[in-house]
């Protein structure tokens, strides 16, 4: 539950205006996953798994086709809707911003921050070069922004002892990186 004295005209505000000036300083390229020596050369296999779907990709290595649940669902709906792939990655993104931003919500809220220490939180996210402008940058690379979506689940865990949130966090850290696993051994070693 969100606590609404927290949760203030000014910190949203705050948030708004930051995602509006990070949508807007932004450099946009569409073709920039294909770019040599692109920062982001895994969205080209992703891009491929879901342009395949719901057949496979031959044109992928063995690290990437083991992180293909997500961009294969990806591929399906965009299919099943009739819908550019590229859409459905920039839908996905931008829900996993939405839901980290809740999550940090919740966790402000858990721990009883204060609104100053509340907004710093938050601008060190969206201003983060390599969270907020690389993915929405490189929409392709949803995978991994579900990866860091579970880590935050995981805290989430460990702050409110959810059950729920364990199961959700391991099921998002597994599909989208095949080093989820080691989120299992390391709840296995600790005994949570």
């Amino acid at each position: 539950m969100i606590n609404h004295n927290l949760v203030n005209k000014n910190h949203i505000l705050f948030i708004i205006l930051s995602i509006i000036f990070i949508l807007l300083t932004n450099n946009y390229s569409e073709n920039s996953v294909f770019l040599e020596g692109s920062a982001a050369r895994s969205g080209e296999y992703y891009l491929s798994i879901a342009d395949n779907s719901p057949l496979f990709s031959e044109e992928i290595n063995y690290h990437h086709a083991q992180r293909f649940l997500i961009p294969y669902f990806i591929g399906l709906l965009s299919k099943l809707f009739n819908i550019n792939t590229i859409f459905f990655f920039k839908f996905f993104t931008y829900l996993n911003f939405i839901l980290i931003f809740f999550i940090n919500l919740q966790f402000c809220n858990l721990l009883k921050i204060n609104l100053k220490n509340e907004i710093l939180i938050f601008g060190l996210i969206i201003f983060n070069p390599y969270i907020s402008r690389y993915f929405i940058l490189y929409p392709s690379m949803v995978v991994d922004l579900f990866f860091i979506l579970s880590g935050y689940i995981l805290i989430l865990f460990l702050i409110t002892k959810k059950k729920l949130f364990l199961f959700l966090s391991i099921f998002l850290a597994v599909v989208s990186r095949q080093t989820g696993i080691f989120f299992l051994v390391g709840i296995f070693l600790t005994n949570i």
